[in-house]
């Protein structure tokens, strides 16, 4: 099974990686290996170019990244299906990082809808249930453009932080208005560990009792 697990993943990969991520948030309905499979595709999605990058970011703030940040890596330290993340330094040295989207990120939504709603008829039972298969296309619509209007994730993250302010365990980034746009989000850097990670590490210490 991991060896056709690993097959699927590749062309998913190859192909559309946000379709790919669509069937991984079914990670508690599938097999565990399964899971692990869908999980590296996080870390093969190829980036793009600097130039996609920095025209997406003259767009919204009529200059290029090198003339707002004290530092900007050309070399992007995350990658996904509608953008990549960069990191930077502003004029305090706080280190940050830059989510920016991808120029063509429309077309893509239209591609990944195509491929993850009328692609198989059994993902829409799955996804919204049969008697709900006529509003899945609407819907599914409706959460990609909320995915790609970075303004609506940053008033998001300012909502859930915002909850969990009496909460010490759970943090949020915190969002820089100033250079952020509906395609671009300039965030304070954050450390962290991947999901897999850290129920890798969990196991080991079960195991280990």
């Amino acid at each position: 099974m991991r060896a056709a697990c690993t097959r699927a993943s590749s062309g998913c990969v190859a192909s559309t990686s946000s379709s790919a991520r669509s069937c991984r948030s079914w990670e508690r309905s599938l097999p565990r290996e399964i899971v692990e499979e869908l999980e590296t595709l996080q870390d093969d999605v190829p980036s793009q170019s600097y130039r996609k990058i920095r025209k997406t970011f003259v767009a919204s703030f009529g200059k290029p990244p090198d003339q707002v940040f004290t530092t900007f890596s050309h070399e992007p330290i995350a990658a996904a299906s509608l953008g990549q993340v960069h990191e930077a330094r502003n004029e305090s040295r706080r280190q940050a990082r830059v989510k920016v989207l991808y120029p063509r990120v429309a077309t893509i939504i239209k591609v990944d809808l195509r491929c993850s709603i009328w692609g198989d008829p059994r993902l829409q039972e799955l996804r919204a249930g049969a008697a709900d298969r006529a509003r899945a296309p609407s819907n599914s619509a409706r959460c990609s453009r909320e995915r790609t209007d970075l303004v609506n994730e940053a008033a998001m993250i300012a909502r859930m932080s915002k909850n969990f302010t009496n909460d010490p365990d759970v943090l949020f980034p915190k969002v820089y208005p100033a250079w952020s746009s509906r395609t671009v989000m300039t965030m304070t850097f954050m450390d962290g560990v991947k999901d897999l990670e850290a129920r890798r590490t969990e196991d080991a210490r079960a195991r280990s009792v």
